[in-house]
């Protein structure tokens, strides 16, 4: 996300409050979400990332919506 160092959103759904803060680190990004447990979707990324844990695997840009924090490292 070139010429951004940080965001801070949240968004009040009907099953409660969705928070999203991102940080970039270098080349990474740390980003932390916060979702009510009752609410389903997925957190995707843009092309030339992925999640730090996943990083060798397929699809590794999508993973499913849950409250944490997650690493996620650039492509070059």
């Amino acid at each position: 996300v070139d010429g951004i160092d940080f965001a801070d959103g949240s968004f009040k759904a009907n099953e409660g409050e969705i928070r999203v803060f991102w940080k970039k680190a270098e080349e990474n990004v740390r980003l932390e979400v916060s979702a009510p447990e009752t609410l389903s979707g997925f957190i995707r990324l843009p092309i030339n990332y992925t999640f730090k844990d996943e990083e060798l695997g397929i699809g590794s840009s999508v993973k499913k919506l849950e409250s944490g924090i997650y690493d996620v490292i650039k492509y070059k």
